[in-house]
C-alpha cells in the first residue's frame, strides 16, 4: 500500500527500494514540523470537534519500537516550520507464494516458542494481581473505545473480574459513575471532551471529603507529559499504550 500524507495524497516513490536483503521506506510531511510545541516529529492534528490538538510523539515512538523489533531502524530529519522526512530500513527476504508470486517477508521472524511465563508485549513477565487487589472496584475512563477494550483485556488477564470493572467515556461520566458505585482504583485518561481527566479527578476527590479516597492513576498518550497534572491528585502517571506489566506495577 502507498504511504500517504495526512491529507490523503500518495507520496510518489514512498517505497524507495526492496531487495533480498532490505526494504527501504520513506515518507515526508510538509506540515510545520514540531507542531505547536516545536518538537520535531510531533505534528498536531484536529480532533472530532474540529479543535487543534498538539502532537505527543507517541506515534513516532511506536514506529521506532516496531522497526527495532524487526531489527531495522527509523531515522528522522526535521526542520521546524518546514517539515519532516522519515525513513525506515528493514531487513527482509524475498520469497515466493504457492502460486509463484514474489512477496516480501521479514528476515527476523518472531519466535513462536511458548513463553515459560506470561509476558507483556514488551517481553516483561507479569503475574496476576494479589486477590485482595484484584477484588477491588476499578473505574476506567477513556473517550477512545479501543483504549477501553485494551485496558479491560489487561485487567481481565491480571485477574480482575468483569463485575469489578466500570467504564466511562469522559470526565462527567466518571464523576457520575463514582457517585453510583465508589471505585477503589481509577484509571483516568487526561485528554477528553466535556471534562478532562485532571478536572474530573479534582471533583471526585473533593467530593470524598474526609471519607475513603480512590487511588487515581492518569493515562496519557503524551510522551512529554510533565508534572503539571500531578496537582489534580494523581497517584501516578502511565503513558499509553498501556503495558500490562506496567499496569500491574
Amino acid at each position: 500500500a502507498d504511504l500517504k500524507k495526512s491529507g490523503g495524497s500518495p507520496l510518489p516513490g514512498a517505497v524507495r527500494g526492496a531487495s533480498s536483503e532490505s526494504l527501504d521506506l520513506a515518507a515526508a510531511d510538509g506540515g510545520a514540523a514540531g507542531g505547536a510545541g516545536g518538537r520535531p516529529g510531533t505534528p498536531g492534528g484536529v480532533d472530532a470537534h474540529g479543535e487543534y490538538v498538539p502532537g505527543s510523539g507517541l506515534g513516532l515512538s511506536i514506529c521506532k519500537e516496531l522497526a527495532t523489533l524487526f531489527k531495522g531502524r527509523l531515522t528522522l530529519e526535521s526542520i521546524v516550520g518546514v517539515g519532516s522526512a522519515f525513513s525506515v530500513l528493514l531487513p527482509v527476504r524475498v520469497v515466493q507464494d504457492k502460486d509463484g508470486a514474489p512477496r516480501v517477508s521479514s528476515a527476523s521472524p518472531v519466535s513462536r516458542k511458548p513463553a515459560s511465563a506470561p509476558t507483556s508485549p514488551t517481553g516483561a513477565k507479569f503475574e496476576q494481581l494479589p486477590l485482595d487487589v484484584a477484588q477491588r472496584n476499578y473505574l476506567v475512563v477513556d473517550d477512545n473505545g479501543t483504549n477501553r477494550k485494551v485496558v479491560r483485556l489487561q485487567l481481565t488477564k491480571l485477574g480482575v473480574p468483569p463485575r469489578n470493572m466500570v467504564f466511562a467515556e469522559d470526565g462527567l461520566e466518571a464523576i457520575h459513575a463514582h457517585e453510583e458505585k465508589a471505585a477503589d482504583i481509577i484509571l483516568m485518561d487526561l485528554s477528553m471532551p466535556r471534562c478532562g481527566g485532571a478536572e474530573a479527578t479534582k471533583r471526585i476527590l473533593a467530593a470524598c471529603g474526609d471519607g475513603a479516597r480512590p487511588t487515581v492513576i492518569a493515562l496519557t498518550a503524551n510522551v512529554f507529559a510533565d508534572e503539571a497534572n500531578t496537582g489534580a491528585g494523581f497517584a501516578d502517571v502511565i503513558t499509553k499504550p498501556t503495558d500490562i506489566a506496567t499496569l500491574r506495577a
